[in-house]
Formats: structure tokens, sequence, C-alpha cells
């Protein structure tokens, strides 16, 4: 979908804005039920020694915009949780984004020829970031959202291997 596909309706661009600050607020209070409370039940995907991977299914906003089915990772180790998400039906451009998080520094460039690739810019906080991708086949528009905590707590059992 394009960008002049795409809606571009100020409820829908409201939704997504809130939805992202919301999905921030619940990652970094690293409380596993705060995320629960706003993502719904969330699905066991893939368990290992160290990390337990969730997905959670596609949320549908105001004016036709749509989280795409998101990831959460949690370390079974130590309590530290993260999180990312694809956005559709709405284009959000990058200054949509700075007028709610302020100036957002480059942090990754997208590889050569790799459509799937993303520019990424970062919003950062006393201990937490957000991190907001642009695709390069569409350079224009928020394609992806992460959110995590900067600083996590120490191991409390030791280093894993």
């Amino acid at each position: 979908m394009t960008a002049a596909m795409e809606t571009n309706s100020t409820d829908a661009k409201e939704a997504v804005l809130q939805f992202i600050a919301a999905f921030h607020d619940a990652i970094a209070t690293q409380s596993p039920k705060k995320i629960e409370a706003l993502l719904g039940s969330l699905i066991l995907t893939e368990r290992n020694k160290y990390w337990r991977n969730y997905e959670f299914p596609p949320i549908h906003l105001a004016g036709g915009a749509m989280i795409t089915p998101g990831r959460i990772a949690m370390n079974g180790n130590r309590l530290e949780i993260f999180g990312n998400f694809k956005i559709s039906g709405i284009c959000i451009i990058r200054e949509d984004i700075m007028q709610q998080y302020g100036q957002l520094p480059l942090t990754g460039w997208p590889k050569l020829g790799v459509p799937v690739s993303e520019t990424n810019y970062t919003a950062t906080f006393a201990n937490s970031a957000i991190d907001f991708g642009f695709a390069e086949k569409n350079p224009d528009c928020l394609r992806t959202v992460g959110t995590s905590i900067l600083n996590p707590p120490p191991y409390p059992f030791g280093k894993p291997d």
C-alpha cells in the first residue's frame, strides 16, 4: 500500500500515536500483566533457555489503521521485556512522530537494494527507547515501532552462558 492509498485521517493518526505511547508505557513498566491488559492474550511462539517469544493478534484502530501482529520477548533469567509491531492502513510521516517525541536521531539505515530494509530513528527516555522504522520501499511512512528498556536490571542468578 502506498502513502497515497493509505488513509490520512486525523482519527487514525491519533489512534496510532496513542497506541504507540500506551505500548511504550506498558513495556517500560516491565509488567507482563500491564502488557497483556493492553494487548489481550499473548500467544507463546518460541521458548528456549533464555527467552520466551510471544505474538499478539492484530489490533484494529480508528480510521482503518491497524497494528499488525506484533512480538513481545521476555527474558527468562531476568526481568527484561521488549516488543515491536508493524503499522498498516495509514501513513504516519516522520514529522508527525517528531511533533510527539521531538528530535529523532538517525540510528539505523537501510541496506542498499533491500526493499524491506528500514531507516530507523529513536526517541530515548530516562530508561527506555522507542525505535521508529521507515521502510526503504516507502520511506515517507512509518512501518514499524519497537520499544525496550535501556538499562535492564542485573542478572539475579549470574550471567547466563
